[in-house]
């Protein structure tokens, strides 16, 4: 499979003509290269794989410790065995699991009770669900014993025995009610924030300039994870969204220092959707192992003296490995090597790549069995768009979208009533703007077009997740940007949390040149 996407890459490449405060701290997160992934917290590792919601227990325990650790877990999730519905228009949906068939006959007499408000009139099947899930049965407080007792809220005594949640519907109404009160009152000024988007990662794009790549991640991450239904907690590539965008484009890559800068959120979405989705994990973290050493010592890892030592026609000035960016040099130096040809240097990194970041001489030359053909293959790459996809995709696995999606770009008629319009469908809505505006809230264009002043304005790109009253009482656009979670570089005139930063309407809207809209299908 993989050699036939590699000869589909090569031949369309040498056919073509080159033609008021939401929860966002739900999720425990670590820096990786370009992406903030839903995972444990720092020094700790996940007992289910890929699954850090479902417990995590101190790394580097030997196995039978590790086991014994993650056991209360594995009794704890047995217990919730309670396939649950909920009815819709008459139509029955999975709610989830719960512990009880009690906890499970609450929640539906809570959504009963609940969604005869008038506030519900309207929603479609997949907001109300997603508001269900998200909104009225979320954790109130700071305490974890106090949730509805839905599976992944699980919570231990000190003793290590798992706490009980209550089944009194009585309680699960109130619970249910006080949360629907608190977002009538952050809605008091727009549509609140979108239900469900706190199960989506907050990007970090590090020195890249693929801003338009990340947008477009955390656009197909929301469709992925919340609107398809599935759940899916692997999360989308913004290198191979960068990577398809530009074999899709007539943007060819002219340097390797930042190969895939500048794009468009639209063209990166919809070339995902049309190429299929790949694994962020897979990549960034086969990366991230080939600058750490295998005994995850502070020393040295064996990637920079051998890359410092490849001896190509690229200045030590030029080439500075810098760990906060480990994508981007790793995307630099290969690129030079391609250049250049060096295709022996080329093959180890690629076998390291392969090998989850072993150093050349420690690969298992039975893992890489079959790739010769391959590897000849590769080194037709005609430019360097097609020879990073080859490169890659090995390590995509790529899935068929699940779900009928499109990006449209508006570039007209942009106002903050248009913006709410969109919102108003339940989709987060990507954002091309100024991001002068993010540090500087006085910041005004001289120019018409706005973007035309690239060097004061600084186009970027983002996405907005909702509205909300900030605590100032202005009612604000919240923008997710791609700067990680570090609230640190924005202007202190706005509000901010966990990298969502709370821009008055009033005042981005005069900073929005476009608008990436994926709510029509």
């Amino acid at each position: 499979m993989i050699v036939f996407r590699w000869i589909a890459i090569l031949a369309l490449s040498i056919s073509s003509s080159r033609a008021q405060d939401p929860d966002f701290g739900q999720i425990e997160v670590q820096y990786l290269s370009e992406v903030v992934i839903h995972t444990c917290a720092k020094g700790k590792v996940p007992c289910f794989s890929g699954q850090a919601e479902l417990g995590c227990v101190p790394e580097g325990l030997e196995h039978r410790a590790f086991e014994r650790a993650c056991e209360k877990y594995r009794v704890a999730l047995e217990e919730f065995s309670f396939e649950c519905f909920v009815t819709f228009n008459g139509q029955r949906r999975y709610a989830g699991k719960t512990r009880t068939q009690a906890v499970c006959t609450g929640m539906q007499a809570v959504w009963e009770q609940v969604s005869s408000d008038p506030f519900f009139k309207g929603k479609s099947d997949d907001w109300r669900m997603n508001f269900m899930r998200n909104t009225l049965l979320k954790p109130r407080g700071n305490s974890k014993k106090d949730n509805p007792g839905l599976a992944g809220q699980l919570s231990f005594k000190k003793n290590g025995k798992l706490r009980k949640s209550s089944d009194d519907v009585d309680r699960l109404l109130a619970k249910a009610e006080a949360n629907l009160k608190d977002y009538r009152a952050q809605i008091s000024c727009g549509v609140g924030i979108i239900p469900g988007i706190d199960q989506v990662p907050v990007l970090n794009q590090r020195s890249q300039g693929t801003c338009y790549a990340h947008s477009s991640s955390t656009l197909i991450d929301y469709v992925r994870r919340v609107r398809s239904g599935g759940g899916n907690p692997v999360y989308g590539s913004p290198l191979m969204g960068a990577i398809d965008y530009h074999l899709n484009t007539s943007d060819s890559v002219e340097s390797c220092k930042d190969p895939f800068k500048g794009g468009f959120t639209c063209n990166a979405f919809n070339a995902t959707v049309a190429n299929g989705f790949c694994s962020s994990q897979k990549i960034e973290q086969a990366i991230q192992r080939t600058f750490i050493t295998q005994n995850g010592s502070k020393r040295q890892s064996w990637y920079l003296d051998w890359a410092k030592n490849q001896k190509t026609t690229v200045s030590t000035v030029d080439f500075k490995v810098k760990p906060n960016d480990l994508v981007g040099e790793y995307l630099y130096l290969i690129g030079s090597l391609y250049q250049e040809k060096k295709w022996d240097r080329l093959r180890e990194l690629h076998q390291s790549l392969r090998a989850n970041g072993a150093p050349p001489g420690e690969v298992c030359k039975a893992e890489l069995k079959g790739l010769d053909f391959a590897w000849e293959l590769l080194k037709l790459s005609p430019d360097l768009e097609t020879f990073y996809a080859a490169y890659f995709e090995t390590l995509c696995e790529r899935e068929p979208f699940p779900y009928h999606a499109g990006c449209t770009t508006i570039r007209s008629g942009i106002t903050a009533e248009k913006m709410d319009e969109v919102l108003t469908r339940g989709f987060p809505v990507g954002i091309n703007y100024c991001s002068a505006i993010l540090t500087n809230s006085k910041y005004k264009s001289s120019t018409q077009p706005i973007w035309k002043d690239e060097k004061a304005c600084g186009p970027h790109a983002s996405v907005v997740v909702g509205t909300a009253l900030d605590s100032k009482g202005r009612c604000t656009f919240v923008v997710r940007n791609s700067w990680g979670k570090n609230c640190g570089y924005y202007d202190r005139n706005y509000d901010c949390k966990d990298g969502h930063v709370y821009i008055p309407k009033s005042t981005l809207i005069q900073q929005v040149f476009e608008i990436q809209d994926i709510s029509q299908r």
